[in-house]
């Protein structure tokens, strides 16, 4: 899974998927598969966060000093989506390994970013770039495919809410420029949709793989202008079993950290139609994202112990977990993401955890199949998370 994209879907998955390219996908907050979205109430109970000095289970006390020069942050209850977290795999291998992260690396800080596009009480809708600045990206965009705008579509605020305080309902949520062949949609944080009007066959030797991915990014190299780009293909499975694919394109770099962040926040996916190519996504993250500094970060292993602790972040309910607690077995996989939707304030790091789930009373899944709550425990220090005990629950 990619700790980037997300599908929600209410019980059974039907034969027409949803066109991705004509749907803004926001960048993976957004995780790979397919969800139960189930309305969820959060549940914490309360510890107190010693800004200063900490206690250790052991009993022991170590210092801790804050770094002035960092802003406290805050765990936002809308990160990722409010959905019921889980991914439905016949096993954890078919999940993909397109993170350039793994358990060997140990980094000392991570970055954390102050989201320019978000605006509250918008439900996630985008709102940064202006109309010029839309406007040229999307006549750059038309210039890389070798296409000519012939029409615009501005869609604004007030086409979709009422303007919060310190709106006026003006502000530019959607840039669309129509070319003869194609439909280029610019949103508010710099994410790109293009949708082909014109069917666009795949070579006759395509396979929707790694090496079919590739090859099609090879051939919008204009386009996208990957250096080192790395593809994954993965399944999203419905209850019944019934499997569609999907890939994500990012490009690789020689600085580990860099790599993560292009893999969480500047990705690239297409999208297919029988046997055409219908789209291509284009995430540009790092667009509307403003960096609050670098934060001290923990370890796997310490991340591994607080989720045995029960110290973590979900949106799962506590009877759909392992009765008695999350163990080491139960642990099917663990990355490192950002969680970084439109709905998020700021882009904070987390280890997310695949937890195995028990059969769920009420719910029934093709035999085989398997159900991964997703659980995250924040990959940086708590003490800078001014509200970690309103959220983090402690069994």
């Amino acid at each position: 899974m990619s700790g980037r994209r997300f599908m929600e879907a209410m019980g059974e998955v039907g034969d027409n998927y949803i066109e991705e390219a004509l749907q803004y996908v926001p960048a993976k907050s957004m995780v790979r598969g397919t969800w139960m979205k189930w309305c969820v109430t959060a549940a914490c109970l309360a510890l107190i966060v010693c800004a200063g000095i900490f206690a250790t289970r052991s009993g022991k006390e170590a210092s801790f000093e804050l770094d002035p020069s960092l802003p406290m942050l805050r765990i936002e209850s809308g990160e990722g989506g409010m959905g019921y977290s889980a991914v439905m795999l016949y096993d954890i291998s078919e999940d993909g390994d397109l993170n350039p992260w793994n358990e060997d690396v140990v980094l000392e800080t991570l970055p954390v970013y102050e989201n320019l596009a978000y605006v509250e009480d918008v439900g996630g809708l985008p709102i940064y770039l202006s109309e010029e600045e839309m406007k040229a990206l999307a006549e750059d965009v038309a210039a890389r495919l070798g296409e000519e705008i012939t029409e615009i579509e501005l869609e604004r605020l007030k086409d979709y809410t009422d303007a919060p305080e310190g709106f006026t309902g003006e502000e530019a949520c959607t840039y669309t420029a129509h070319t003869p062949n194609t439909e280029i949609r610019i949103h508010g944080d710099g994410g790109i949709n293009i949708v082909f009007r014109q069917e666009v066959p795949l070579p006759e030797d395509f396979i929707h793989s790694e090496e079919g991915i590739l090859q099609l990014v090879k051939e919008y190299d204009k386009l996208l202008q990957l250096k080192n780009p790395e593809a994954d293909v993965y399944g999203s499975y419905s209850f019944s079993g019934d499997c569609r694919l999907s890939n994500d394109v990012y490009d690789r770099d020689e600085d580990m950290l860099q790599s993560i962040l292009n893999y969480n926040f500047e990705c690239v996916y297409f999208s297919f139609d029988d046997k055409n190519l219908s789209g291509i996504g284009m995430h540009n993250g790092m667009m509307s994202a403003k960096k609050l500094g670098d934060y001290p970060a923990i370890t796997v292993k310490e991340a591994r112990k607080a989720l045995l602790a029960g110290e973590y972040i979900t949106n799962v309910w506590e009877e759909d977990l392992p009765e008695g607690g999350i163990r080491k077995k139960d642990i099917a996989k663990v990355e490192l993401i950002y969680r970084n939707s439109p709905a998020c304030r700021q882009y904070l790091p987390y280890y997310c955890f695949y937890i195995l789930q028990p059969e769920i009373e009420g719910v029934t899944m093709a035999e085989g199949l398997n159900s991964y709550a997703l659980v995250y425990v924040p990959a940086i220090r708590k003490e800078y998370l001014e509200n970690y005990s309103d959220y983090i629950p402690f069994n």
